[in-house]
């Protein structure tokens, strides 16, 4: 049996379609801001999970929290924790600054859950934190899959060296044929990103640019205009996480981009060019 907090939501209906047995629980919010949350289910079952994403709004930790405690309480002494995403794994490791990401994996890890999911970590050193009961679910097989099906690319482009594994990794499950080619880059401040060499060739050819998270789309938005002035033929994107901030969605769309690939471990409104993947296939098959 499954239960879904607030951030996992837009998961259910997705993966009662594929027969999953979702658990009903109650949450109300007092006139002072003050939540409560009730149990509506008998939990007879032995495996129980609770499917919980941790976003920048600390609303979403503390319904983690509380989900996991409720359960706890009535019968299950030890859940699985399923994270489709987890802020904060991107921060940069600077003089003075707090290590919220360190802090965030210990309070899971804290819980003591039977078992821990987290869907594409940006950061795997971040594990070590999570616990020895932590695992990486990775979900560029399902991405590949879509890509195959649509139009093979021709190159993978990492829009900086540090995705350069990342986009190996999906030219090897895309079959092997299609070439890698990467940005080098330099980034003066989080969230800003200035593109400055391409290595590889794109002339004439079906571009993918990957990445694990499009959040603000500076990254994405040097990455095609240099690949676009380079002459590829075709131009698409495809990462795990679809984050969207600000007005991403608007100027990824003004550019020659034929397709933008995310998985909905954060929701997905509809939009012209963008194409989502469902990980609820994933997300209940996990062992």
């Amino acid at each position: 049996m499954y239960f879904l907090t607030d951030s996992a939501n837009h998961l259910r209906r997705l993966m009662i379609n594929r027969g999953a047995s979702i658990g009903s629980a109650q949450q109300s919010i007092s006139a002072n801001g003050e939540r409560s949350y009730r149990l509506k289910e008998d939990l007879k079952r032995e495996q129980i999970r609770l499917v919980a994403s941790i976003w920048p709004d600390a609303n979403s930790l503390f319904d983690l929290l509380a989900y996991f405690r409720l359960l706890r309480d009535h019968k299950c002494p030890t859940p699985s924790l399923v994270i489709p995403y987890l802020a904060y794994a991107r921060e940069y490791d600077e003089p003075g600054q707090a290590k919220i990401n360190e802090m965030l994996a210990e309070l899971v890890r804290n819980l003591n859950p039977a078992k821990i999911s987290v869907f594409d970590l940006h950061d795997p050193r971040l594990l070590a934190n999570l616990g020895a009961n932590a695992r990486i679910v990775n979900t560029w097989p399902l991405l590949a899959e879509r890509l195959l099906k649509d139009d093979a690319p021709e190159v993978v482009l990492a829009p900086d060296e540090a995705a350069k594994p990342l986009a190996q990794a999906l030219i090897n499950l895309l079959g092997g044929t299609a070439e890698l080619a990467y940005i080098e880059k330099e980034r003066p401040k989080p969230n800003s990103a200035l593109a400055n060499n391409l290595v590889g060739e794109v002339s004439n050819r079906r571009v993918l640019i990957a990445d694990d998270i499009i959040d603000t789309g500076a990254t994405m938005i040097e990455a095609v205009r240099l690949v676009s002035q380079k002459g590829a033929s075709q131009i698409r994107l495809a990462a795990n996480h679809g984050i969207f901030t600000q007005d991403a969605r608007e100027k990824l769309s003004r550019l020659p981009i034929q397709d933008i690939y995310v998985t909905n471990t954060w929701p997905q409104p509809r939009h012209p060019i963008i194409k989502t993947v469902d990980i609820s296939s994933l997300l209940i098959t996990l062992p």
